[in-house]
């Protein structure tokens, strides 16, 4: 008998990007071991809920026949119509059960994100996704793959300096202040020197100072300021637990200024700030590219053996307790 990580830690998790879901469209998406609709209404509200009519389990996704009509969610099977807030309102024979509802759960529509709240005891959430100013991710460009890793795992990589030092190639890797940890947030600040991967960008080297927020276990955010040529960005690295193997996995980028650098600075940014996203996105795939390597077929260790540029490991995994059933992490498996 062997452990493994629970593949479904408690909180938030993205399911869309905004733009994405229209008014009077619905989507299916498979998310904490479930199939799930996300739908947006006429007015704008979006509703998550299970994707099989509580009736006799039809899929009520679009690909399985699942339609909209007038405001509301038909099954293809019996023809049951759902209202916006997943009470059954009608049938074709007769009055609705007012039994029949859809099982939802919280959602959240942040940062052009929609999110949804996990939790396998059905506890309400106890925290929300902050937001960020909208122009933060004006210009934002997503890559996204479907993975097999866990959010815990991606997330860590935000404390394990080791990695960064070996694996990344980071130089003079220093804390600038102490790791913060407040309830489901985490906050860790360092900086380093190193060069970018990109074609005709890597043979340029800059000194990148690095503020890091977790938000749970479903959503990382990393601003990047290289001070000697004023460019400054975000990243966005999103885990989204699957099927209980695997994740979708977002990265995204939103330069906020350009480099000066080839006289980026001095053109129209509403030109180049789109552009330099799209490069860094793609940038940020080939470095999480390194990293998927090894998440792909690493076995979780629950008693590390530490060293010292591991000092905040310890405490990541303490914070991680809290986003699972009774703070425990492992479940037996084998």
């Amino acid at each position: 008998m062997s452990t493994s990580l629970n593949p479904f830690p408690h909180g938030w998790y993205v399911l869309a990007e905004s733009k994405d879901l229209k008014p009077n469209t619905h989507m299916a998406r498979t998310w904490m071991g479930r199939e799930v609709i996300v739908w947006r209404a006429e007015d704008g509200s979006v509703l998550v809920a299970d994707a099989f009519c509580p009736h006799l389990g039809a899929h009520l996704g679009p690909e399985a026949g699942g339609l909209l009509r007038e405001n509301r969610l038909v099954c293809p099977f019996h023809g049951f119509e759902y209202a916006h807030s997943g009470q059954c309102v009608k049938i074709a024979q007769g009055a609705a059960p007012s039994a029949i509802k859809l099982h939802t759960y919280p959602m959240q529509e942040a940062n052009g994100l929609v999110c949804a709240y996990y939790d396998s005891t059905g506890k309400a959430p106890e925290w929300s996704v902050p937001e960020v100013p909208e122009s933060d991710f004006t210009h934002r460009a997503f890559i996204k793959s479907r993975m097999r890793a866990h959010p815990q795992t991606t997330s860590e990589n935000s404390v394990d300096w080791s990695h960064l030092l070996y694996l990344h190639k980071y130089e003079n890797l220093k804390h600038r202040a102490d790791t913060e940890i407040d309830g489901a947030f985490l906050n860790a600040y360092y900086a380093f020197d190193r060069g970018m991967t990109a074609p005709l960008l890597n043979r340029f080297r800059f000194h990148y100072e690095v503020d890091v927020s977790v938000w749970g276990l479903g959503i990382s955010i990393v601003t990047v300021h290289a001070p000697e040529i004023g460019v400054k960005s975000r990243k966005w690295l999103l885990a989204t637990p699957s099927d209980g193997e695997y994740i979708d996995y977002w990265m995204g980028a939103q330069v906020l200024s350009a480099p000066r650098l080839g006289g980026l600075h001095r053109l129209p940014q509403g030109f180049v700030l789109p552009r330099l996203s799209k490069l860094f996105a793609r940038e940020l795939a080939t470095e999480v590219g390194f990293d998927e390597k090894i998440w792909s077929r690493m076995a979780f260790q629950p008693n590390p053996g530490l060293c010292q540029t591991d000092r905040d490991i310890f405490r990541y995994r303490r914070y991680c307790e809290q986003f699972y059933p009774n703070n425990e992490p492992c479940i037996a498996v084998g």
